[in-house]
């Protein structure tokens, strides 16, 4: 996988066409700070706002296909969201509790 700036800006356009808060985390944050880290993905943390988390995850899913890691299906949470936003570019939404 390789980070891919258009792919992040689709998600995040996305994310706010349907008014949802977010903000990036993770390896892209850190180096927007100064603190370069290898990454492969985009972290984002999200709330769901008035929706449910089963109705933001659908939201999510119906427009970005569904990205399992292989072998980790068994350990997958109810709290993340792992989408391919593109060919090759994977995005992890954590829902906000």
């Amino acid at each position: 996988m390789i980070f891919q700036p258009d792919a992040l800006r689709r998600l995040t356009q996305f994310l706010e066409e349907h008014n949802v808060p977010y903000m990036v985390i993770g390896g892209i944050a850190n180096a927007v700070w100064g603190e370069v880290r290898a990454t492969a993905d985009a972290d984002l943390k999200v709330l769901p706002g008035n929706r449910s988390i089963p109705e933001l995850r659908k939201l999510i899913e119906a427009e970005f296909p569904r990205y399992r890691r292989p072998g980790l299906e068994q350990a997958e949470s109810s709290l993340i969201v792992s989408v391919e936003v593109a060919p090759g570019m994977v995005s992890d939404l954590l829902m906000g509790v």
